[in-house]
């Protein structure tokens, strides 16, 4: 079972859960972690490289992915496989 905590926006949240976002474009990334960390989204890892990404990947450890659909070196349907 994963520890619940209160975010500072009092939001429930799991503890080690990551939220990733996924985007070629670098000002993408950073715009979108930064709106993540706003609203309370602490544990975010960004990648501009799909390829990257997927050798990174875990199962179960992400709560939330946030995926460009068109990107240069793989779209999301060869990432999602």
């Amino acid at each position: 079972m994963r520890e619940l905590f209160s975010n500072r926006r009092g939001r429930i949240c799991q503890k080690n859960k990551s939220r990733t976002l996924i985007d070629d474009e670098p000002d993408i990334t950073l715009s979108l972690k930064k709106a993540l960390a706003d609203n309370g989204f602490e544990w975010v890892a960004t990648f501009n490289d799909p390829l990257i990404a997927l050798r990174n990947f875990r199962a179960d450890l992400y709560d939330l992915l946030i995926l460009d659909i068109v990107m240069p070196q793989m779209d999301v349907a060869k990432l999602k496989k």
